[in-house]
Order: structure tokens, then sequence, then C-alpha cells
């Protein structure tokens, strides 16, 4: 929660808002010089408040630094990598290794559809993990993995975020968007 006290915060008040990396509160004193808010400050402000602040603002930085493109033909054999780390085999659904060749017609196949949306999220140039969405009728299927060089940081939750803002841009008829979790 934010709340403006001088006319030169304003724009970073604004910000804040508009970006939902925060939510405006407006303080009221009464006649009797009480505070008097809308929510309890217990609830919002306790021992772990700098942890959850500062967890905040990490995400907010990786999502401001990052990127979203396109998948394409040069990124195979990264997302090749990413698909068979080990993590990754273990949490999907066919845990078995996958041939390169087998993964390069699959992915160059998958660039090219039109019901498949296929981005790459970069970190300073370097991807950092890639979200795809299988499109049906107004439903999108949501598939991503975080690279293992990143992981741990929040980088699953930026892909989503900046994965579902370009499907809605690039396809705004898109009104579900499903996945599968194991």
């Amino acid at each position: 929660f934010v709340h403006q006290t001088a006319e030169n915060q304003k724009y970073l008040f604004q910000f804040l808002i508009d970006s939902s990396a925060a939510k405006a509160y407006h303080l009221s004193l009464n006649l009797n010089s009480e505070l008097n808010l809308d929510w309890e400050p217990n609830q919002i402000i306790d021992d772990l408040s700098p942890e959850r602040l500062l967890k905040e603002f990490k995400l907010l930085e990786l999502e401001l630094l990052s990127k979203i493109r396109f998948a394409a033909p040069e990124d195979v054999e990264v997302v090749f990598n990413w698909a068979n780390d080990k993590e990754v085999r273990e949490q999907s659904f066919s845990q078995d290794k996958i041939e390169f060749e087998d993964h390069k017609r699959w992915f160059l196949g998958k660039i090219e559809e039109n019901s498949t949306e296929y981005f790459i999220i970069l970190s300073n140039e370097k991807p950092v993990g890639q979200i795809r969405f299988e499109i049906k009728n107004s439903d999108a299927l949501i598939s991503f993995l975080v690279s293992p060089d990143v992981r741990g940081v929040g980088w699953g939750s930026v892909i989503l975020k900046k994965g579902i803002k370009q499907l809605s841009a690039n396809r705004p008829e898109i009104k579900i968007v499903n996945g599968y979790v194991k």
C-alpha cells in the first residue's frame, strides 16, 4: 500500500498504482486526530514486511529489465537443453529423454503453427525461459519453463505475466488460459 504525501511523489505513486506494484490507500484524520484506515495495519505490516517488500521489488526489477520475443529457429538448442534438464524431465508428464532430432523437428514445426504462440523471455539479451500457448478456439493451453541457471529467484511468475500479456495483445479473442500441473 502506498500513499502520496508530497507533490514530487505523484509520478512514482501513479507508476506503482498503474503497474499493480502497489495499492493506494488514503488517510483521513477526524476532528479528534484519530487515524482512520479501511484496513488494520497489523494485517499488512508485520515482522515479515521487509522481506515481502524486497521480494516484490526484485520481481518488479526482473519484469522491467526483461524482454519477450517470438521463439525463432536459433532457439532450438537452448530450448532442447532446458527441456532435457533433469528437473524438467522429472516434472513432465513424459519423463523420457528427448532426442535432439525429434526435438528439432517438433520445435521448428511449433514455431510455424498458426495455432501456437511461442515466446522466449530474455534478460540482458540472454534467454531465461520460454512460454508456449496452444490455441483452440478462445482457449489457450500454457506450457512454460525457466532456465536452470536462473531458477529460484522469481522468473516463473515474470514469464507467466509477460507471456499472458503478450498473448492477450496478439490474440485478444483468447478468453481462457489453462495449464496442467503434475
